[in-house]
């Protein structure tokens, strides 16, 4: 935790060094140790001088083992967490925007993009004539300068966010641009030849396409799912949206349900979870392939600034005065299996055995993979408002049987193991036996 003066904005794990690095608000950088002992003040983290404005952002690149931070102060720095005995962490300052430097964001070590209120984007690249050093030295590779819709009357837009996906061997790539003015810019990553971004080996960046009005406020953040080709922003508006990258389309729009903003968020590739954070300390989930909301968790320790994802599906959260890990459980991935062209009204479990009888499961219980030699047969009922009881294999969820109700909506139903049959209930009062054999 921190003193109350001083407050924690954003954060990024170096994993080599088990430090989680926190950018202030006061400009030091806060590191807190997770495995080894060392030095540190009264409120049990280490705060290293540099920056003297507040830091925006900071990042881990793995492939160099440096932290990357940015800062309203107008310059970037580079940051070895874990140096030898006596030398300094910050290696490297990084200064040519021209107002705050609003984040930033690596690429395999091999590049450096930041971005201000000046209306820039630069492009830093790795010095070939330093790489026989310990540390790589980082020159400015292409500077880009964004511009305002004809059809609004900024003269010179904030670049508010950006991202960039490319694999680390490929020069291809978009760089996604967001600016105050509403609109998404993309640029294509391309080898230029002659130009000094062909000269230190990294993409020259051309512009692509624009995508203007689709926020009224413009972004703040931008996270870019390249699999997908869809792009995940929060805006001023208080508003997340998915948008298509290619054509510009808004898939998914979704207001904050109290009206207040989004701070962070953070994706999970592999279950395609979308975590959202908010100044009301509230965790939103959400799954993309439902796009429907899985869940919401109260945060007790003040509002929520930054949220991230370890490789292991852990969570981390900063908000001003600490910084927390969660474990995440998932009981279950979400599957759809459709059968019903109707609303399920009611469902219930089986469990029959061929040789000892049968046994009932409670409605909701979860089912168990069992030898099929032991001649056990799982299975769930469900009942819809399109008059069809269908028996479902839980083992694989695919259609046992099914039946048709033709005098009355099925409302309820139950299995009575000792007669091996199934209850049903109906909308006008009936009930009705079935013998499932």
């Amino acid at each position: 935790r921190l003193e109350e003066s001083n407050a924690l904005l954003c954060h990024a794990y170096a994993e080599h060094a088990s430090t989680l690095v926190g950018g202030t608000s006061m400009g030091p950088l806060a590191l807190f140790r997770t495995r080894r002992a060392f030095e540190t003040d009264a409120s049990g983290c280490l705060l290293v001088e540099g920056h003297v404005g507040s830091v925006t952002n900071v990042v881990y690149d793995a492939d160099i083992k440096l932290v990357v931070s940015s800062s309203a102060d107008a310059s970037l720095r580079i940051w070895d967490v874990e140096p030898q005995a006596g030398a300094k962490m910050c290696i490297q300052t990084l200064r040519g925007h021209k107002g705050t430097v609003l984040g930033c964001m690596t690429h395999y070590g091999s590049m450096i993009l930041s971005y201000s209120i000046d209306g820039s984007v630069m492009v830093w690249a790795v010095d070939p004539a330093s790489r026989p050093f310990k540390y790589p030295v980082f020159v400015l590779s292409q500077r880009i300068q964004v511009t305002s819709s004809p059809k609004r009357s900024i003269p010179l837009p904030w670049v508010t966010a950006i991202d960039f996906a490319a694999t680390r061997a490929s020069v291809s790539g978009t760089l996604i641009v967001a600016h105050t003015d509403g609109a998404i810019d993309t640029y294509r990553a391309v080898r230029k030849r002659g130009s000094r971004a062909a000269a230190l080996k990294v993409p020259y960046f051309e512009h692509d396409a624009s995508w203007p009005f689709l926020h009224k406020q413009g972004a703040y953040v931008i996270k870019w799912v390249a699999r997908d080709n869809i792009v995940f922003t929060l805006s001023f508006e208080n508003v997340v949206k998915m948008i298509d990258i290619s054509t510009g389309q808004v898939i998914v729009s979704q207001d904050h349900p109290h009206e207040k903003p989004f701070t962070s968020c953070a994706y999970n590739s592999s279950t395609e979870e979308l975590y959202l954070i908010d100044e009301s300390e509230t965790v939103f989930v959400w799954f993309l392939n439902t796009r429907r909301a899985l869940a919401s968790f109260a945060f007790t320790h003040g509002p929520l600034t930054s949220i991230s994802l370890t490789d292991a599906g852990h969570v981390r959260l900063t908000s001003p005065e600490s910084a927390e890990l969660w474990h995440v459980e998932h009981f279950e991935r979400l599957v759809e299996h459709r059968g019903h062209t109707a609303p399920i009204g009611a469902m219930g479990g089986i469990v029959r055995t061929s040789s000892e009888g049968a046994a009932a499961s409670g409605v909701g219980a979860k089912s168990e993979s069992v030898d099929a030699a032991d001649g056990l047969m799982q299975l769930l009922v469900t009942a819809g408002q399109d008059d069809l009881l269908i028996f479902w294999d839980v083992i694989d969820m695919h259609h046992h049987s099914q039946f048709k109700e033709r005098t009355s909506e099925v409302t309820a139903l139950a299995y009575d193991p000792s007669s091996d049959m199934l209850v049903t209930g109906h909308e006008n009062g009936d009930m009705a036996l079935w013998n499932i054999e």
